[in-house]
């Protein structure tokens, strides 16, 4: 599977048969795939397909009417009702890792203000990372409303406490983690390292948001919300296939 390919939409033959005899303009919007999205149509007949899709998905997700997408910085694809939360943990940790690549002595998650994800029940919750370093302290802080954060995400969040004994920048590990997880573009892992690239003024203080947003989007776009209404014409009322759609429409407007 090429490595800019985020989202597979899994159907069957049976499902394809059925939607050209229905209707061909929804037959072409459905095969109209951007080089992001790739339609997996069961069941596969070669082994070494099968090999290669179990690889980078679990064998339960692999059904007719199943979505499933690859969250930044990792090479696995999860079920879209999983996305949110796999994203923000995924994020959270690679921060953590990159302050101590730039010299943080002791990195811990404080407080949860939020992480600018969609809540089904409107609670508000407020999050505070702070991260100390030798010489001073690197806090972020983040506001929001709402959040579709499970318990026992927040959870594992609140207990990422992890201490080093400190130093200079190590410009080089930070640089290859943000090559390692695809970073390049993120101005959150970017920043905080070009900040310590300045070795005659050591970072004491920097306030930031982590934010989750543009993540979503680029993965929950309007090519796969039309694909989601072309499948609901056939797989409508199953219970899997409902609770993925339900989920994604959540993310979409997180």
């Amino acid at each position: 599977m090429e490595s800019y390919v985020t989202k597979l939409i899994i159907v069957d033959e049976r499902f394809l048969e059925d939607l050209g005899q229905a209707s061909i303009r929804d037959l072409d919007e459905f095969s109209n795939l951007g080089l992001d999205t790739r339609v997996i149509s069961l069941p596969l007949r070669c082994p070494t397909k099968i090999e290669e899709l179990t690889r980078l998905v679990d064998p339960s997700a692999i059904r007719p009417g199943s979505i499933v997408v690859k969250p930044p910085y990792t090479n696995q694809f999860v079920a879209v009702d999983s996305f949110s939360e796999d994203l923000v943990l995924r994020k959270y940790g690679l921060f953590v890792q990159l302050c101590h690549a730039l010299g943080a002595r002791k990195v811990c998650i404080s407080d949860i203000e939020d992480v600018n994800i969609e809540s089904n029940d409107g609670r508000i919750v407020g999050a505070e990372l702070c991260a100390s370093a030798p010489l001073g302290t690197l806090k972020a802080g983040i506001d929001s409303k709402r959040s579709s954060l499970k318990d026992d995400v927040r959870k594992s969040i609140m207990e990422i406490k992890t201490e080093a004994q400190g130093g200079p920048a190590d410009i080089e590990a930070a640089e290859k983690l943000i090559d390692q997880y695809g970073l390049q573009k993120d101005s959150l892992f970017n920043d905080v390292t070009n900040m310590c690239r300045i070795r005659t003024n050591r970072l004491s203080k920097h306030e930031l948001y982590l934010d989750f947003s543009m993540d979503v989007k680029r993965v929950f776009d309007s090519s796969i919300q039309a694909k989601i209404k072309i499948m609901g014409k056939f797989y409508g009322g199953g219970v899997d296939f409902e609770r993925k759609k339900k989920a994604l429409e959540r993310n979409r407007t997180a």
